[in-house]
């Protein structure tokens, strides 16, 4: 993906709680359906719609790299602070 893509780090889950086919099916969907400037604000979405999902910490990083890259510091540390 091009620098400016909302995901710059590989997507991995954290071990140990079980993921749902309906789960990834609308990760998926967030990134992959719509255009590209679509996908933080969908990532978000998840996140707030699956807070205790394995995909959450990856998807922060991401968000707050991402966010960090377009010059918004304070979104980005918020974001970096919830991958922990």
């Amino acid at each position: 993906m091009a620098a400016s893509a909302p995901v710059v780090e590989p997507l991995v889950p954290i071990e140990g709680i079980a993921i749902s086919s309906q789960e990834d099916g609308i990760l998926r969907k967030a990134l992959f359906e719509g255009g590209a400037e679509q996908v933080p604000a969908r990532l978000e979405l998840f996140v707030s719609a699956y807070p205790e999902s394995r995909w959450r910490a990856a998807i922060e990083l991401n968000l707050g790299l991402y966010r960090y890259q377009k010059g918004y510091f304070t979104r980005a540390i918020e974001h970096f602070t919830k991958c922990y």
